[in-house]
Parts: structure tokens; sequence; C-alpha cells
């Protein structure tokens, strides 16, 4: 089942990218997304709803649990209470902008599939733990390009090469 699933989210994923390159694509195949979009929340929904009958509602108190209530909630909102109405109305195009961003929460659903791939986790948690080495790695990469910009200025401006063409002083200011 969490397999089934699993191919299900990424089929999600994919599909929201197709919606994202709304212009290469022709009315007919952004209306099959639009349908799709509705099945992958009717196929969520009854996710979630199996999930709560096979564990009981213990099932929505671990962190997964929560986190698909929440996913299966926003998309319901969005796409099937809010959306229709804000359709009708002219004013509500920021609104809509808003549940648009939301539903890129469903994206986040993938990230539960590397908890199932034990070693693509590992590597999320080992490129996880060496974030704070990375970004000091940049900090010094970013100090030395920057010394090494201030002696640049130093040398080629400031006048350490005697042959300079006095012409071309002007264009480096």
């Amino acid at each position: 089942f969490e397999g089934l699933m699993g191919l299900v989210i990424l089929a999600n994923a994919l599909s929201m990218g197709v919606q994202a390159d709304k212009g290469l694509y022709s009315q007919e195949t952004m209306d099959t997304i639009a349908i799709l979009d509705e099945v992958f929340l009717v196929l969520f929904t009854i996710e979630l709803f199996l999930m709560i009958l096979a564990s009981g509602f213990e099932f929505l108190n671990t962190g997964w649990g929560r986190f698909d209530c929440v996913i299966v909630s926003s998309g319901i909102m969005s796409q099937w209470v809010l959306a229709p109405v804000l359709k009708q109305e002219a004013n509500s195009v920021q609104l809509l902008l808003i549940l648009r961003v939301a539903r890129l929460l469903k994206l986040a659903r993938a990230v539960r599939l590397m908890s199932q791939f034990r070693l693509l986790w590992m590597l999320v948690r080992g490129l996880y733990s060496a974030v704070e080495a990375l970004l000091w790695a940049v900090v010094l990469a970013g100090v030395m390009i920057y010394i090494f910009a201030i002696m640049g200025v130093e040398m080629l401006y400031r006048g350490m090469w005697p042959r300079w063409d006095d012409t071309l002083r002007p264009d480096v200011e």
C-alpha cells in the first residue's frame, strides 16, 4: 500500500510540474491535468481515511498522520470549497494565488517517500547534517573572494603597476 501511494505522490508531483509550465502545453493537456488533480485529491483523502480506519485515531498522533491530515484538509478547502466560490468573484485573484501556493505543500509529501527508501533517507540526513559545514565553507569562500577583490583593486587601480594606461583609469572607477 505504501509503495502504491508513493507512486501516486510521485505522479502528483509530476502533474504539478506540468501545471507550473502552463504555456508549454495545450488546453486539452491542462484540462486532463486538472482532472488528475481532482483524482489525486480523492486518492489522498481515501488514503487518509484508510489509515485512520487501520490504525484508529492514533494515526493522527504521529507526525506523518498530522502532516497528511493538514495536506488533505488544505487540498479539500482549496480545490473543493474555496476555488469554486472564488472563481465567480473578480476581486479574488490574490486569494486564488495564495491557494495555488498552498497547493505546493502537496509536494512536501514527496519527502515522506524518502523515509521509505533507507539509502536515500541516509543521504538526505547526511546532507542535512553537513549543512553547517557547507555554510561555513560559503562564508570562507566569500571572505577569500572579498580579500582578493580588494587586492586586485589595490594592485590594478592604486598604481602598483606604473605602466597603467591613464585613459583606462576612469573606466575602472
